[in-house]
């Protein structure tokens, strides 16, 4: 049986009394999602309210790892916009 991984990340796209942008930095998600992936775990990612989880440090987008998490759905994949975290 193939071990799994579960992300809950955050749903949350403004921060403080300004509404400064803010999402789930991408590369604290992508290389781990990556690493993990290449491990052969199943990783599943779910946002905390379902629905859509922003990204932030797209500047990165181009990291090798970030364009390996982004090619295969990680963050944005279908299942992650269907459920809220478990347990919610």
């Amino acid at each position: 049986m193939k071990k799994k991984i579960l992300f809950i990340v955050s749903s949350v796209n403004q921060i403080g009394p300004k509404k400064r942008p803010t999402g789930n930095f991408l590369t604290e998600t992508a290389h781990p999602y990556v690493t993990f992936r290449r491990q052969g775990y199943d990783v599943d990612i779910y946002s905390i309210k379902g629905g859509e989880a922003p990204l932030d440090g797209m500047t990165e987008k181009n990291n090798e790892l970030n364009q390996i998490e982004l090619a295969e759905g990680g963050v944005h994949a279908t299942r992650m916009e269907i459920q809220p975290a478990p347990g919610r």
